[in-house]
């Protein structure tokens, strides 16, 4: 798949930011680690959607 078809499947986009938490010291940890600790997600914020048109993605990525 190329940039445009994939470009074609995006329907909208919306910016984000996402707080990210650990438990573990120093962020050293394994996959199972992250799993007993229930993940390392602490919130997620989004912003309004966008409509993704060409100028809009191409702001994000050229292609």
């Amino acid at each position: 798949m190329n940039n445009k078809q994939l470009a074609d499947c995006v329907e909208w986009v919306a910016p984000g930011f996402e707080i990210v938490q650990s438990i573990y010291p120093d962020w050293k940890f394994s996959v199972e680690d992250s799993i007993a600790a229930q993940g390392l997600h602490g919130c997620l914020v989004l912003g309004d959607k966008i409509a993704a048109t060409h100028d809009v993605l191409i702001d994000f990525y050229p292609f």
